[in-house]
């Protein structure tokens, strides 16, 4: 049974191998040296109360992650991905369950996330849990991907 934990520094392998895989699932490129250059070192991009993360984790396997950064009282669902193999049982639900009640806890009122346009399953999570699709954006990434928006009341 996976444990959902904080991100530790020797989680980054993990972390870099499980997004790279989705990336590419979905015909994209994980930019570790640009873009996600986050993911270089998880653990010490997201290592305040304002800047989190959590991994998914099975023995040393990173099985998913989500994140959240808070600006005031605003927060932002951030690295939210899931192992192909843990789809569809609840997990995409927990996480997100997950970052919304240290959201809240945190007092932030709104809790936004944005969304490759590809991603469609945590498009549909993200309705049935409530949040509201609104906006477009690109992205400056190899990828020249496009986002939607998402946010919900807390």
């Amino acid at each position: 049974m996976p444990d959902l934990r904080p991100v530790r520094p020797e989680d980054a392998a993990g972390i870099q191998d499980l997004l790279d895989g989705i990336f590419r699932e979905y015909g994209l490129t994980f930019d570790l040296p640009g873009f996600d250059a986050d993911m270089r070192d998880p653990a010490g991009s997201y290592a305040t109360p304002a800047r989190v993360l959590w991994v998914l984790a099975e023995d040393e396997a990173i099985l998913g992650t989500v994140g959240v950064a808070i600006d005031g009282k605003q927060a932002e669902l951030k690295r939210l991905y899931l192992s192909p193999r843990l789809r569809g049982q609840g997990w995409g639900r927990r996480l997100t369950a997950h970052a919304l009640a240290y959201a809240r806890a945190a007092g932030c009122a709104r809790l936004v996330a944005w969304s490759d346009t590809l991603f469609v399953h945590a498009h549909r999570l993200y309705r049935e849990m409530g949040f509201v699709q609104e906006g477009r954006r690109p992205l400056e990434d190899l990828n020249q991907s496009w986002e939607y928006g998402f946010w919900i009341q807390l």
